[in-house]
């Protein structure tokens, strides 16, 4: 879900017309945020703040740019849990490349399986 919030405001700040200032810069600044935190670069505060502008963006006058925060509420909201896990240094769904860390154990036979029947 964190990487879906990203996507959805990647666009949304893509398609910001800049009138408003909360519209052109908050949505900038919480799409740094997602990025260093779907890259394991998060910090301390990081989800409090994206808390916080996502909810300035959703009070400007200007309409269209209101619902650019919308995804990122909402996710904070129901899947907070993702989000503490990434700032863990864990991706639950597994879609930030950054923080997915591969190990092999004993149990491992390869990864080819006509491999280990050749070897075996």
């Amino acid at each position: 879900m964190v990487d879906i919030a990203r996507y959805f405001l990647r666009f949304t700040q893509d398609q910001s017309c800049g009138k408003c200032t909360y519209c052109r810069v908050g949505t900038k600044r919480m799409l740094e945020i997602l990025n260093r935190i779907c890259e394991g670069q998060a910090r301390r505060g990081d989800l409090e703040e994206l808390d916080q502008l996502s909810r300035l963006v959703r009070r400007q006058p200007v309409r269209p740019g209101k619902d650019g925060a919308n995804p990122v509420l909402s996710t904070l909201r129901y899947f907070r849990g993702e989000y503490e896990a990434h700032l863990e240094g864990r991706c639950p769904a597994g879609k930030c490349k950054a923080l997915i860390a591969y190990q092999i154990t004993d149990a491992c036979i390869g990864c080819n399986p006509l491999r280990s029947a050749v070897s075996g």
